[in-house]
């Protein structure tokens, strides 16, 4: 299931993504956990990056 909001998408704090037509709701909850933990965006690139190469 994909949020959409008229090309723009809101991540809590009220942070908005331009030019973003739908949202992951997994994804959306993943990043509104991550940054209820205090996880920095520099910490979660780290960890996808990580993904990534492994």
């Amino acid at each position: 299931m994909a949020l959409t909001f008229n090309k723009l998408a809101i991540i809590g704090g009220g942070n908005v993504v331009k030019g973003v037509k739908n949202v992951d709701r997994e994804w959306m909850l993943l990043i509104l956990e991550a940054k209820q933990i205090g996880l920095t965006i520099e910490e979660i690139r780290a960890f996808l990056n990580q993904e990534k190469s492994g």
